[in-house]
């Protein structure tokens, strides 16, 4: 269990800005001796025509699927 828990808020679209956020003050691995945990709360992003996963949806799916660390709620 985390001694630390950072919750992010982000716009799905910004890919770089929470890498850069995991490769800096969000490092989890920044103490050797406090559990941090770093995840970042984003919406989900679907098609307004049909109702399917738009393609920004589709890459945040795949950063999802690498780092672990993002949480989406339907709005």
């Amino acid at each position: 269990m985390p001694h630390l828990l950072i919750i992010v808020k982000s716009k799905n679209e910004h890919f770089e800005r929470r890498n850069a956020i995991r490769n800096s003050w969000g490092f989890e691995k920044r103490f050797s001796d406090v559990l941090i945990r770093t995840v970042f709360s984003l919406g989900i992003d679907r098609d307004t025509h049909d109702g399917r996963p738009s393609e920004i949806q589709k890459l945040v799916d795949l950063e999802a699927e690498r780092y672990q660390d993002i949480i989406q709620v339907n709005h």
